[in-house]
């Protein structure tokens, strides 16, 4: 049985297991996908922690910035 690792579209790979004929069973295969699933999720979640991580830098750098000029702007 194999079962493609997809990811935000992304193919990460196939997860390919084995064994005698007619072994596996429609759990096996739920199994899997829940599997696959768990692994998008960890992905997502370790993306959005550094999309986190940037927009808080863009937003520091804009306050900043801001600061500043309004600091120039008021002392002519």
């Amino acid at each position: 049985m194999s079962l493609p690792m997809v990811s935000d579209g992304k193919r990460l790979g196939v997860l390919n297991v084995s064994h005698h004929p007619d072994f596996f069973e429609m759990w096996h295969q739920h199994m899997l996908t829940l599997y696959g699933r768990r692994l998008h999720l960890h992905r997502l979640v370790h993306n959005l922690e550094g999309a986190v991580r940037l927009r808080t830098r863009e937003c520091e750098l804009a306050w900043k910035i801001q600061k500043i000029s309004a600091g120039a702007i008021s002392n002519p």
